[in-house]
């Protein structure tokens, strides 16, 4: 037995049997009613989405121990021609080249010199699909009018609810050169998930969405930028996406103190570590705000739980600043002691405890901070190793 990737093969010889027929991509819905039955599937109201892209095609003869006699791939358009096919008994196969659609297959009786047409053949898929585009809505009424140019390299990606991305299926993609993208294997199935469009340089205006058995398309105005979706496995819907970029002092609402938000709803800078990636904006001015203070000392809160702003420092950091500060200001980390070999006994210097007071950098807990230079200064101090020189024995 052999194993392996199989090679196209053609029918040859004197036989003048033909099968021909087409693949295509129907939508199935649990529960339908008219529309096109499956029968291999038993499910009615299906929808033809479209045909299936030079999908695989495979003939297996019955009564030759089902060994496969042809392999070739049909036309863009979906359909499929074989000849050459002498009288007998087949199995015909039919896939698409991603694997994204169910496999099927069904019995063929070719009689002798005769054509056969096996009609549409219909695939269903094994994901949820979800594709549109992002596009710069000039007059900002949500919907991809003529003549509005599509924003290419724009990331949509499907999420959790907790805003990690999803770890399963396709979880990213970006818009190509017109403004398109496509998802074509949203999972996993039946579980609430969050499709988002978010580019720093740009604020929404509206989307206009459709789903497969939705009679009309239907745009909501606003600056969301994620969008619930329910993947259900073989049905798809198109989001669109209107976009302007920012203007003038415009900042979109991402703004928190001491924390500069890559994300609209990221509210605390520790939850970055759910996020690949950041802006990458060079040269953004960053204004920090010491944080108000009760008589004890404690942060204030707003109604909202968010610290309450008070006077601004006087002083300006960048974002590679900001990055410093982050690795700076990392918990202490107390190493496991460790035996030591004799010799020469090496001092390690204790960590300063944090001073209470008030905390220029908006976190909780009152850990008064200096500037980033200084306390890399003070960290390199503390780090110095002093070895002390063994002292000789005296003799007895």
């Amino acid at each position: 037995m052999q194993f392996g990737f199989v090679q196209p093969k053609a029918l040859t010889g004197s036989a003048t049997g033909e099968i021909v027929g087409t693949a295509v991509l129907a939508r199935t819905y649990v529960g339908g009613q008219g529309g096109v039955t499956l029968p291999n599937a038993g499910v009615a109201g299906a929808s033809i989405a479209g045909p299936v892209s030079q999908p695989w095609v495979a003939l297996s003869d019955l009564g030759s121990n089902d060994q496969m006699v042809y392999l070739a791939r049909g036309g863009t358009d979906g359909r499929f021609d074989i000849t050459h096919v002498p009288a007998g008994d087949y199995q015909l196969t039919l896939w698409d080249g991603p694997q994204e659609t169910i496999l099927d297959s069904f019995n063929v009786t070719v009689p002798s010199g005769q054509r056969v047409d096996v009609g549409t053949k219909p695939l269903v898929g094994w994901f949820a699909e979800v594709k549109g585009s992002v596009f710069i809505d000039r007059n900002a009424n949500g919907k991809r009018d003529p003549g509005e140019v599509g924003v290419p390299q724009f990331p949509v990606v499907l999420k959790e609810r907790d805003n990690s991305l999803m770890d399963q299926g396709t979880n990213l993609v970006t818009t190509d050169v017109n403004g398109n993208y496509d998802i074509k294997e949203g999972y996993p199935l039946a579980k609430w998930l969050v499709l988002e469009a978010f580019n720093t340089r740009y604020k929404t205006t509206g989307i206009t969405y459709q789903a497969d058995n939705q009679p009309g398309p239907t745009t909501l105005l606003g600056a969301a930028v994620d969008v619930n979706v329910l993947p259900i496995i073989g049905l798809s819907g198109t989001v669109d996406w209107g976009v302007q970029t920012y203007q003038g002092a415009e900042t979109g609402g991402n703004r928190r103190y001491g924390h500069l938000r890559h994300h609209p709803q990221r509210a605390r800078p520790a939850y970055s570590v759910t996020e690949d990636y950041q802006p990458g904006i060079p040269n953004v001015t960053v204004h920090l705000y010491a944080v108000a203070r009760d008589d004890n000392g404690d942060p204030i809160r707003n109604p909202d739980g968010s610290l309450q702003r008070g006077p601004e420092l006087k002083r300006r950091l960048h974002v590679r600043d900001l990055a410093a500060r982050a690795r700076l200001h990392r918990p202490a980390f107390q190493r496991p002691a460790a035996r030591r070999p004799v010799g020469p006994a090496r001092l390690r210097p204790r960590r300063q405890p944090a001073v209470r007071g008030v905390a220029d950098d908006g976190l909780p807990g009152g850990a008064q901070r200096h500037h980033a230079g200084q306390l890399r200064a003070d960290r390199e101090r503390q780090l110095r190793v002093r070895r002390l020189q063994p002292q000789p024995l005296s003799a007895g």
